[in-house]
Formats: C-alpha cells, structure tokens, sequence
C-alpha cells in the first residue's frame, strides 16, 4: 500500500476519522464532504506527435486495452476517470516521462502540479514530450462511516457552507491559489 491507500484503508476500518483529497472512486466506502475540497488537474504526456483514435474518455474497452498507460502510484487515475483498464503505477513524475519517452508507456496521466515543477518541465522538454490538459478531477474530505465520522463530515459540511455564505471561504482559496475549487 502506498501512504495514501493506506490513509485510506484506516478511514474505512475506522482506525482514523478523517482522509483529505480523496476521489468519489477511492472514496466509495467512505462519507464524503458535501463539496469537493480541490480538484486534480489531470494532464496527459505523450511522445510528441502522438494521437489517440478519439477522446481518451470515449474510448472504447477495446481501444483502452490497446493502450499503455501509467499514472502516478497514489494517484489512481485509471479507476478515478472511470477508465477500468489496468495501468502501470509508476513512483514519481520522472519515471513516468522517461517511459513515455522510451516507449513503454503511450501515455502518462499526471496532476498539474507535479508536471509544474521546474525540474520536471525542463525533463518535459529535453525530453520532447508533448502535455494535454484531460480534465480537472474534484477530491473530497472523506470521513469514516462511523458515529464520529457522520458527526465530523456534519460539521465540516456545515462549517464550509457558513465559511462560502460569509466570504471567508473564497479568501482562503486566494490565499492558497494551488487549491483549486473544482469546476461545477
């Protein structure tokens, strides 16, 4: 288990109360917040002049299969973007774009974020891949389903509203821009 499966697999053996940044897919056994807390900004890397046979989302069973794919270990978006296709996990951003770059793998999913990281851009570069913005991901706060963890999303639930009817709410996403609030 990665640390945030293993975050997880805690909340739902209600060994703790509480996971942040959790997918509606990897939260199923789990309440999750009545709001997304962020969303992933989901990219997909490929070698430079690669093109899929239509949207990766439209693809069919047979043409998914067909594909090699990876993401990041902790990130599950094979599962997340409904793609039910085996992918191979892969540690970090760097593993990622070398195997594209070296052909075992057509395609990378990756968060923005790590893709944004000066070091990561300038291997993106030297390495010739190309980068496409696939879609934007909401994560919830995910509470365990148990008496504490209905009264915790409860009250986070309830505080979030009262933080976006006074403003407050807003304030905070401007003081930290890499939150994102996901797209409705």
């Amino acid at each position: 288990l990665t640390g945030f499966s293993r975050a997880i697999s805690l909340v739902q053996k209600q060994q703790a109360d509480l996971v942040l940044a959790v997918t509606a897919e990897d939260g199923q056994h789990l309440l999750l917040s009545a709001q997304p807390m962020d969303a992933d900004q989901v990219l997909m890397v490929s070698q430079a002049g690669f093109r899929l046979p239509g949207p990766l989302l439209q693809l069919t069973p047979a043409q998914l299969a067909e594909l090699r794919l990876g993401w990041d270990q902790g990130y599950n978006y094979g599962a997340a973007l409904g793609l039910r296709v085996t992918g191979y996990k892969v540690q970090d951003a760097r593993q990622g774009l070398e195997m594209v770059s070296k052909g075992r793998l057509q395609l990378y999913l990756a968060e923005q974020a790590d893709l944004a990281l000066p070091a990561v851009q300038l291997l993106v570069r030297q390495l010739d891949l190309q980068q496409q913005q696939l879609m934007q991901l909401p994560v919830y706060a995910g509470f365990s389903k148990s008496e504490r963890g209905h009264l915790l999303k409860k009250q986070w639930d309830h505080n979030v509203e009262l933080l976006r009817h006074t403003g407050q709410l807003q304030k905070f996403y401007q003081r930290y821009p890499d939150l994102l609030v996901p797209a409705d």
